[in-house]
């Protein structure tokens, strides 16, 4: 492993210990993080990946921790740190393209399910 490219880490689980061990890797960090995030913003990530001098926080404006509408960005990001010069990746597609068989999903969507009760919810609120 050449280093690690952290998209919205909430950090829940890592300690001190496990931050340091990063930095004395002397691997590269970059840590991705939502502006919004859930569980942890970039002010906070800042402090947290202090441990790690070869870290980078790159926060990512109007983003929430999924980073749901900011995929681009996130790829760009990436690109920019595997493969410098390469990016930014196009965000459109004028060649060709065929459609997939979605049917081997048929099964597996929220409507198969319709049947089968949730805890907590009453046989009213399914409908």
């Amino acid at each position: 492993m050449v280093g690690a490219i952290l998209i919205s880490p909430p950090l829940r689980f890592a300690g001190d210990a496990d931050l340091l061990r990063w930095a004395d890797s002397g691997k590269p960090v970059t840590a991705l993080v939502p502006e919004f995030d859930d569980y942890l913003r970039p002010a906070e990530a800042v402090r947290r990946f202090a441990a790690i001098p070869q870290a980078e926080v790159v926060p990512v404006a109007k983003a929430r921790h999924l980073m749901v509408g900011h995929a681009e960005r996130v790829l760009d990001e990436i690109v920019q740190r595997i493969a410098p010069g390469v990016g930014p990746l196009p965000t459109e597609w004028d060649g060709p393209y065929e459609m997939g068989d979605a049917r081997a999903y048929a099964d597996r969507t929220v409507a198969a399910f319709a049947d089968i009760p949730v805890l907590g919810q009453s046989t009213e609120d399914r409908s």
